[in-house]
């Protein structure tokens, strides 16, 4: 799975910390998450992860727990991981361990290439 490193990216100054776990919901299902490059995710409303990161599928699931996104790669196999949310706009910022390992921008789901 990509990892985006910190301050690779201008994130929003502005961003607030999404901590209620029905925001989180509403913010996520439906949509996806882009840096409009190197990957995209959608969030299925049935809990399905799903996108492309460098031109390869990824695949896996995604849940709201204990306040924080969390995903659970199966395609490539990976870690469960929990972050936190950051938004400002439409611009995310998925932080773990206070680092921004994820930014991107946050739309509605659009059929993949």
């Amino acid at each position: 799975m990509l990892l985006i490193a910190a301050g690779a990216t201008a994130a929003p100054a502005a961003a607030r910390r999404v901590s209620d776990e029905t925001e989180l919901s509403n913010l996520f299902t439906d949509r996806e998450l882009s840096d409009s490059m190197h990957y995209v995710y959608q969030f299925k409303r049935d809990g399905r992860l799903g996108g492309e990161e460098m031109g390869r599928s990824v695949q896996g699931q995604w849940q709201i727990k204990d306040h924080s996104m969390c995903l659970n790669w199966s395609l490539p196999a990976g870690v469960r991981e929990c972050y936190e949310v950051r938004v400002a706009g439409q611009e995310v910022q998925l932080r773990r361990h206070g680092r921004e390992m994820y930014f991107g921008t946050l739309a509605p789901l659009k059929p993949l290439r």
